[in-house]
């Protein structure tokens, strides 16, 4: 980002702030609670948060709310990365719309 960029929190309703850089939405967050990516940020940069992918089984599960077991990462289909515990977000990729 360079250093003459205008960067602009705006605050919204119900505690909420958008972190914006030359009108592009980038970060939010609630209340004092830290800055998150906004989905359109992932799109465009996927890999600056860790991740992981479970098999095609266990979709509908996550959507539906299930916590993800380790079967569900294993399996072929599944990819397992290594990071820290407490700092993965969930993201969905959809493929089929």
């Amino acid at each position: 980002m360079p250093k003459k960029d205008p960067v602009k929190i705006v605050r919204c309703h119900e505690h909420i702030e958008i972190l914006t850089v030359n009108g592009e939405l980038l970060f939010f967050r609630q209340r004092e609670g830290p800055f998150y990516p906004t989905l359109r940020l992932l799109h465009k940069y996927p890999f600056i948060l860790p991740h992981q992918q479970v098999d095609k089984g266990a979709i509908k599960f996550v959507l539906s709310g299930a916590n993800i077991m380790c079967p569900g990462l294993t399996s072929p289909g599944a990819k397992l990365y290594p990071a820290a515990v407490d700092t993965i977000v969930v993201s969905f990729l959809g493929l089929n719309h």
